[in-house]
């Protein structure tokens, strides 16, 4: 209901902008409260079912990453094996010269199930990159 209600507002308040002047004022619109964000999480088995659902190691893998990490499927592909510190257990999802952007990057600490997960893909690795 939020997003149609600003689309709703946004379209005379873009007819309206100076340069336009397609309508002369854009009315005013009440705009809903925002909801409370929802916060859950997943337990034991709700975890377990896409980690058994996944056929292929480098499938397995990047839905491990983004479990454990909470990462964006963006930055667990671009994820290369320099910013995976196995030794220090972290994992540094920003990239080398890049930006800032909105998305906090931060590095992530690595659990045990993780780091085991990290070691045996290492080890096999053919690419830079740890999702090959």
């Amino acid at each position: 209901m939020r997003a149609e209600m600003q689309a709703l507002r946004a379209a005379p308040r873009w007819a309206a902008a100076p340069g336009r002047g397609l309508i002369g004022a854009a009315p005013g619109i009440d705009m809903p409260a925002r909801p409370e964000a929802r916060i859950r999480w997943l337990n034991r088995d709700e975890v377990g079912r896409p980690l058994a659902a996944c056929k292929a190691h480098h499938t397995r893998l990047f839905v491990a990453l983004a479990l454990h990490t909470g990462a964006r499927s963006g930055a667990i592909l671009g994820l290369t094996w320099d910013r995976v510190d196995l030794p220090r257990r972290l994992v540094d999802f920003r990239e080398a010269g890049r930006m800032r952007i909105r998305k906090r990057l931060v590095p992530v600490p690595i659990n045990d199930t993780l780091h085991a997960a990290l070691v045996e893909a290492h080890a096999a690795a053919t690419t830079e990159y740890v999702i090959e």
